[in-house]
């Protein structure tokens, strides 16, 4: 089976939504307490929504 580039983006948003939500400290700056809780939400929720994306365009590139 030959994975082109569909294949290693799927792979790239499934490992950048887990990095997200186990590793929200990775993606925002650390200014204040205020926006430091803020922005941990907002990365976890997009972590939360990447790493089903990712699973799915996993699921349909491997199916074909």
């Amino acid at each position: 089976m030959k994975l082109g580039f569909d294949f290693f983006f799927g792979v790239g948003m499934f490992a950048w939504g887990l990095s997200c939500i186990f590793f929200p400290q990775w993606w925002y700056k650390k200014v204040s307490a205020e926006q430091m809780a803020r922005d941990r939400k907002r990365v976890k929720m997009f972590g939360y929504i990447l790493t089903p994306l990712g699973v799915i365009l996993l699921f349909i590139i491997l199916c074909k």
